[in-house]
């Protein structure tokens, strides 16, 4: 009973101190533009009286702030992050009105010993969104969900959801959009630059939109959801008499939204191009739970700005991604497939320059691998190594319509062109077992313990010269480095993974910066880029302003503002 009259006590106080327009205009804008709005305030700016009856109704001892966190927690109250500080424990004074307080008010007053903090009153997130989701779309916890692909990152969410429709993501969106909450949207997982990872709020996980809405033949198309499974699509094409070229080594678990949202490249590019070019249309719901859906599977289009660019390659960062028209292709009905050892990259240089003039369109692979990157490999994968050189080159021709002599075709042409040091497969298993060891390079690096990688393109022309310089580079600053660098020659992008000597955990990370440096120094002296399938995330946000002009930035920036004016769209990553 005395709580209760305390409380009616106090409650018109806080409304007129909190809610009013006594707080100066400032401040409130401050308050709502923050994505934890926690301020700390000066004791002048709240009146005496406020602060002698808050000290009257709380005479316990402070707090120290490790007891606090939990009963924070508990409330949803962000926990309050400067150390060295101990509260007196109002909470307890409100903890059981919470329910009704926070349909009155937005924030709760702490005191310390120098200062008058605001917390806001968090909703009961579990509660409120079983007010339009089903138990079975609020997930507990798992390692599969919270750890990102290679063990680096842990998500620390508030709330793990997974809506079942779209109707249910716009209603997620809007109310998070209303209550300034954080949302970080989540695939299959299988980012590597961490640009899936939640600090907070919703851990937005979206593999249950995963239907296949319609295959249209005419329009050589496909239209999926967000949430179907990158090897579910391509086998669906394949089902219809179609192809969908991307191809990824995580083809079996990695997502379509996700492959959108970063711009998947993968192994086709050269041909059929990166994920941006096998887009047709985008259906993205924005942060403030709008459905904009643009599904149409039309080849021609200039009405004005085409805006499905915008959120192919933006990592989350400007809407959920829930549905895509795709292209198809026709199937390949021939394939040709060799294995070339060389002595340098400039001849393989060479020779993708000569293949593609003499097959034109119908290359459509050509991967680079180093001696020590197939070594890797073969002992991983228990294959022999097709041939003994310092660079290996595996290229693949196909044809849409059956050709019984491209095999002998190819295997003329290098022969013409002096490359003898080289196989044909000559069945379908002897082609798995080259893809296997270009494949298996990935897994095969395990074994040498932590990795600092790098996903970075340069012109074809400079690909040499940027291997030729950065390696010694490192070698000098880090003697007994090693350096495992294979990747898509035919589009220019290399996959030049680091391992430092000696130390096989993720203490390698704290050298990042520093091999990092070295190797971007010489990626922007050969014109290329820092990212060129994986994004940007959180690991290399502070790299953009190396390879974006500050013009681009503050562009890039605008478009944020515009569309998610409150931050809560995957905030902390790409952006710097």
């Amino acid at each position: 009973m005395a709580t209760k009259l305390l409380t009616l006590l106090l409650l018109p106080l806080l409304k007129l101190h909190l809610l009013l327009p006594k707080l100066p205009l400032l401040l409130l804008k401050l308050l709502l533009l923050l994505p934890k709005p926690l301020l700390l305030l000066p004791k002048p700016l709240l009146p005496k009286p406020l602060l002698l009856l808050l000290k009257l109704l709380l005479p316990l001892p402070k707090l120290p702030l490790p007891l606090l966190k939990p009963l924070l927690l508990q409330n949803n109250i962000f926990t309050v992050k400067k150390a060295g500080y101990g509260l007196y424990p109002a909470f307890l004074f409100f903890r059981r009105p919470l329910p009704f307080f926070a349909s009155h008010i937005r924030y709760i007053i702490f005191r310390t010993h120098t200062q008058t903090i605001l917390l806001p009153v968090m909703p009961n997130l579990y509660d409120r969104f079983l007010e339009f989701l089903s138990p079975a779309e609020i997930l507990e916890a798992t390692p599969a969900l919270l750890n990102d692909q290679r063990r680096r990152f842990v998500s620390e969410p508030d709330i793990i959801l997974q809506p079942h429709s779209i109707e249910n993501v716009q209603e997620i969106m809007r109310f998070c959009f209303e209550h300034r909450i954080p949302v970080t949207p989540q695939g299959g997982n299988t980012g590597l630059c961490g640009a899936a990872v939640a600090s907070g709020g919703v851990l937005l996980n979206l593999s249950k939109i995963n239907r296949i809405r319609e295959i249209n033949l005419a329009d050589n198309s496909i239209t999926v959801e967000a949430g179907v499974i990158l090897q579910n699509v391509q086998k669906a094409a394949a089902e219809a008499g179609r192809l969908f070229p991307l191809s990824l080594a995580s083809e079996g678990s990695c997502e379509i939204g996700g492959n959108i949202a970063c711009n998947a490249g993968g192994l086709n590019v050269l041909r059929y191009g990166s994920m941006r070019d096998l887009v047709l249309g985008l259906e993205v719901v924005l942060p403030n739970g709008e459905l904009v859906s643009h599904l149409q599977p039309l080849h021609k289009n200039t009405t004005g700005y085409d805006l499905r660019h915008l959120f192919i390659g933006s990592e989350g960062t400007l809407g959920i991604i829930t549905a895509a028209t795709l292209k198809l292709f026709a199937r390949p009905q021939t394939i040709a497939t060799a294995w070339v050892g060389l002595d340098d990259i400039e001849s393989a240089v060479q020779l993708l320059t000569a293949v593609q003039g003499h097959f034109a369109e119908r290359l459509t692979s050509f991967e680079l691998i180093s001696r020590y990157a197939l070594a890797l490999s073969s002992e991983f994968s228990h294959l022999k190594q097709p041939t003994d050189a310092n660079w290996h080159v595996l290229l693949e021709l196909t044809d849409s319509v059956p050709d019984a002599a491209l095999d002998e075709k190819l295997a003329e042409f290098l022969y013409q062109n002096g490359q003898e040091n080289s196989i044909i497969a000559q069945s379908e298993q002897e082609r798995l077992d080259l893809w296997t060891l270009r494949e298996n390079i990935s897994a095969s690096q395990r074994k040498l313990g932590t990795s600092i990688k790098h996903d970075i393109a340069v012109p074809i022309a400079q690909v040499a010269a940027f291997v030729r310089q950065c390696a010694p580079a490192l070698e000098t600053r880090f003697p007994g480095i090693q350096i495992v660098c294979f990747g898509h020659l035919g589009d220019g992008s290399l996959h030049y993974n680091t391992f430092l000597p000696d130390v096989l955990s993720n203490d390698a990370y704290r050298y990042e910066d520093a091999v990092n440096s070295i190797v971007y120094e010489h990626i922007l002296a050969c014109h290329g880029t820092i990212a060129a399938e994986h994004g940007i995330g959180t690991i290399k946000k502070h790299w953009l302003p190396s390879v974006r002009t500050p013009s681009e930035i503050a562009l890039m920036r605008a478009i944020k503002a515009q569309l998610d004016p409150h931050n809560i769209m995957n905030p902390g990553k790409l952006l710097p």
